[in-house]
């Protein structure tokens, strides 16, 4: 069960990313009723900042240390607010997810305009 932070029940069970989205926007309708979409872009690319600098302290790129725990919650919260954006523009992400995995999974890695040594 995963619980709120005042340690009572939260959700049953463990959420897909689409489940939070969906409550999320519930709740940013019901408390703050009226957010434009570019909110919701703007979201988006807020986490995903949050989530690059917590890479950093992470790797040891940035004055401060970070550590894995506040890079996957800063991740969690790129993906979350990426599927509010798709519910707010009524686009289905599990579908675009789905049919982006079998283009990365059938490409040529040398299409990717990347150009690194292999690992071993």
């Amino acid at each position: 069960m995963i619980r709120h932070r005042d340690g009572g029940p939260l959700m049953r069970a463990r959420p897909t990313p689409r489940a939070v989205a969906e409550r999320w926007l519930a709740r940013l309708a019901a408390e703050r009723p009226g957010l434009p979409e570019w909110w919701h872009a703007g979201k988006v690319i807020e986490e995903a900042g949050e989530a690059w600098r917590a890479y950093l302290r992470l790797t040891g790129l940035a004055r401060q240390r970070g550590s894995a725990e506040e890079l996957a919650e800063e991740l969690a919260d790129t993906v979350i607010s990426a599927y509010g954006l798709a519910l707010v523009l009524g686009l289905d992400l599990d579908a675009a997810v789905a049919d982006k995995a079998a283009e990365l999974l059938t490409r040529k890695l040398g299409e990717l305009g990347v150009d690194w040594p292999a690992r071993g």
